[in-house]
């Protein structure tokens, strides 16, 4: 039982103590002091942060085992003390230590260095190996230099660092130096500057620390690599102007970019070299994986340094750039003349690039000059199967069109024992080494653009839709159309955008003659037509499209170059009113406003009373019927110099211009427009027409309207002299007996000057005037007498009437008329 009872008081004792050492493990910290007490105490595995704080002159001490510090999203703002004391340092653990593969992880942190003095940052083991053992891990982590003087990142004294996640990291000297490897995580996004402070606006600058790189690499062994991983973003970045350091300097094995990741290095003036790599038994090697970009920039205008340099690849090693099946390669910047981008002028006569099937390259020196993109005098440089475009020396390679272009190169290579040796027999004669000043070779997707219609090509117009149906871009007031080809996307420029790490692209259009489209327009003429110097295909018609929803159909272009076509459609967009209308109706007050236009579409009218000053929509709307006739009615409210514009509208909402109006190459009539100039209008009327009453009597009888008519016929006119206007009678109803049982039919006549007219159903014409004044009144009956004018009821002999009494109705018009009508 006692062996029982201590065996118990034994385990027990050891919970205890496992317990408390898991507590003394973990620290959470508050401050600088004791985020120090935790790191120096070797004991420590893992180092919390719970709230943001600043540094103090608290020192650190060297470690020799691993630890994890969690930022858990806080901040450290280094502003006092020294660089040193405040520097994490760690060295190899002895042979006797437990664990002899020591980790440093730091994530979810942001840092900024407001004060320090010295290369001391936030890691300092100087350059050594005496941290090779070690393995730097960081996820998620910002660091910042604020000040001017020189400050690394980490000095890591030959530990590997391994980076994922977000990484920014900028500061005034490299970020990492003494790296046995760097390896980036798939998917990391991790943005590097040296001379940070240079300036404010990430542009280019001879201000800052001094020449650096931004990667000091010191492999242990001859195969220390970078590895780039899947579909990562890694951009490193030198602002300053006279830096002939490269972002990576020093030894290296392999630069590896992976599958669909993106690998920038904008230098100061150098992007890649090959310094001490081949006396180190170093190859050197830069592999772009498929999907996979490179680019290589420099920020230097009039650069006096190559951006790619093989200078020093001396030795029996391999020094070179290899792009894989689909991977691409970006090489840009702005030389003296006489200094190429890349210079294969080394020792080793085994220096190489190489293009293998590539998505994209472009060589593009953008100096003036002598402006070569490539010269080689030791080595190969050799592209298969790809598209090639060259632009000559002395050309802006920026603004002018490439000078020749070839479709589906199977092989190329230049060398210094052969010079050129190509499949396409052009390309071989037109590539001078060390004076084309550009190469570029683009095996993308052809993307064909339709461009909203402008009366010149417009090379700035980047309205542009890109689907395979591109609507609203066409109207049928166009006669021209235009579509534009692009082969593919390169970019800007070498600089990565600072928030993302990426490049900015823009499209590159095909060349002369480069790409031939095919199609038919939308009243199906077809066409064949080859691109301009600016990668335009311009239709120009003496016709106008036609809007798809009336009848026309869809443009439709194709092309085709290498292995890629692309085929987009686009419909015409109803853009054209109704035609204007042609008015009928007299231009006065009282006039029921009517007219003609397109069949179907929507009629209203605007009036203004000050002159057209203003103008108010009149209530008024009619739709125009299937022969165009339309009938406003009367607008109310119009006096003397009253204006009115009467508009059509169709069922796109295309609307007369209320001026003539010029839309793209159609000229548009303004609607019509008219002034009240005064108003035509009955002035007084019969109120009784009577021929009185008469005893039967056998032969012809006639009887005249005017001894028992009552009240005037009178028209008042005041449109001004020379206004036209007419007067006609029809009978709406002949002389019938008051019980309905006989009618008078056809016996009311209209005499004037002994011509005689029945009053049927039919207008008949009893008075046309022009008027003599701007004020005329006229009396219809003012000559009416009882012989020869005026009304009469005629009955003859041959029709014997019933006696009784009748009545009728006539039905009186006034109409306004042109003149001489």
């Amino acid at each position: 039982m006692k062996k029982f009872l201590v065996l118990l008081g034994v385990v027990f004792g050891v919970l205890v103590m496992s317990q408390g050492h898991a507590n003394a493990d973990e620290v959470t910290v508050s401050s600088w002091p004791d985020f120090v007490t935790a790191w120096n105490n070797p004991d420590t595995t893992k180092i919390t942060l719970s709230q943001d704080f600043e540094t103090t002159a608290t020192s650190t001490q060297t470690r020799t085992a691993g630890i994890e510090i969690d930022g858990n999203g806080h901040k450290i703002t280094f502003s006092a003390g020294s660089d040193a004391s405040h520097s994490l340092s760690f060295r190899n653990p002895a042979s006797s230590a437990t664990d002899q593969s020591p980790v440093l992880n730091v994530h979810d942190i942001d840092m900024v260095a407001t004060q320090g003095e010295g290369v001391n940052g936030f890691i300092y083991n100087g350059e050594d190996k005496q941290a090779s053992q070690w393995t730097v891990k960081m996820s998620n982590l910002t660091y910042k230099q604020t000040f001017n003087g020189g400050q690394r990142f980490a000095t890591v004294g030959g530990a590997k660092v391994r980076l994922s996640g977000t990484v920014d990291i900028r500061t005034n000297y490299e970020n990492f130096v003494g790296a046995q490897d760097i390896e980036i995580a798939d998917g990391t996004h991790y943005y590097g500057v040296s001379n940070a402070s240079s300036n404010n606006n990430g542009e280019a600058s001879a201000n800052g620390a001094g020449p650096v790189s931004v990667w000091y690499m010191t492999s242990t062994a001859g195969d220390g690599h970078i590895t780039i991983g899947n579909d990562a973003v890694v951009s490193l970045v030198n602002y300053h102007t006279a830096n002939q350091y490269s972002p990576i300097y020093l030894r290296f094995g392999e630069v590896h970019v992976q599958p669909g990741a993106t690998f920038n290095l904008n230098g100061g003036t150098a992007g890649i070299n090959w310094f001490q790599n081949a006396q180190y038994g170093y190859n050197g090697h830069y592999i772009v994986d498929s999907n996979a970009t490179m680019s290589v920039s420099s920020n230097t205008p009039n650069g006096a340094a190559n951006v790619i340099d093989y200078s020093n690849t001396t030795g029996t090693g391999d020094q070179g750039i290899a792009v894989k099946s689909q991977g691409s390669l970006y090489v840009m910047g702005s030389q003296s003349s006489g200094v190429p981008l890349i210079a294969m002028t080394g020792g080793n006569a085994n220096q190489y690039l190489t293009l293998t099937n590539p998505k994209g390259f472009d060589i593009n020196n953008q100096g003036t000059g002598n402006n070569a993109a490539v010269n080689v005098t030791r080595g190969k440089f050799s592209i298969t199967d790809s598209n090639v475009t060259l632009w000559n020396n002395g050309l802006n390679t920026t603004t002018d069109a490439a000078s020749s272009a070839f479709e589906k190169v199977a092989s190329f290579t230049y060398t210094p024992a052969d010079g050129v040796v190509s499949s396409d027999s052009g390309l071989q004669t037109a590539y001078k080494n060390n004076s084309t000043a550009r190469i570029s070779g683009l095996n993308q997707p052809l993307k064909i653009y339709v461009q909203p219609w402008s009366k010149e090509a417009d090379t700035t117009n980047t309205t542009m839709l890109d689907s395979d149906t591109q609507n609203g871009l066409i109207w049928d007031t166009d006669k021209t159309v235009r579509a534009r080809v692009s082969m593919g996307q390169l970019p800007v420029s070498g600089k990565p955008d600072p928030d993302t790490g990426l490049l900015t692209y823009h499209d590159v259009w095909a060349i002369k003659d480069q790409v031939t489209l095919t199609g038919n327009d939308s009243l199906g003429q077809t066409f064949s037509k080859q691109s301009d110097a600016d990668g335009f295909v311009t239709l120009s018609n003496d016709y106008f499209q036609k809007a798809t929803l009336n009848g026309g159909q869809l443009l439709s272009f194709y092309g085709k170059f290498g292995d890629y076509e692309d085929k987009v459609t686009a419909d015409v967009t109803d853009k054209t009113p109704p035609t204007p209308v042609s008015l009928t109706s007299s231009a006065t007050a009282s006039a029921n406003v009517s007219g003609k236009t397109d069949a179907g579409a929507t009629v209203t009218a605007k009036v203004s009373h000050d002159g057209g000053q203003t103008w108010v929509d009149a209530p008024n709307t009619a739709t125009a019927d299937a022969d165009g006739n339309f009938s406003l009615g009367v607008i109310e409210g119009l006096a003397k110099d009253d204006m009115v514009q009467v508009l059509a509208t169709d069922d796109s909402g295309n609307t007369n211009p209320v001026t003539d109006t010029t839309v793209h190459d159609a000229d548009l009539k303004a609607a019509p427009t008219y002034t009240i100039a005064g108003d035509l209008a009955w002035a007084g009327k019969f109120t009784k027409i009577d021929f009185g009453s008469h005893g039967l009597k056998s032969g012809n009888k006639k009887f005249a309207a005017t001894e028992n008519t009552t009240g005037e016929m009178t028209v008042s006119d005041t449109r001004g002299t020379g206004s036209s206007w007419r007067v006609t009678a029809s009978m709406s109803k002949q002389l019938t007996s008051s019980d309905g049982a006989y009618t008078l039919n056809n016996d009311v006549m209209f005499r004037n000057d002994g011509n005689t007219q029945p009053l049927t159903n039919e207008e008949t014409v009893i008075m046309d005037h022009t008027t003599t004044s701007d004020d005329d009144t006229v009396k219809i009956n003012q000559d009416w007498n009882d012989k020869d004018t005026g009304l009469f009821l005629e009955i003859p002999g041959t029709k014997q009437p019933v006696a009784g009494s009748y009545s009728g109705e006539i039905n009186w018009s006034l109409q306004d008329v042109p003149a001489n009508n």
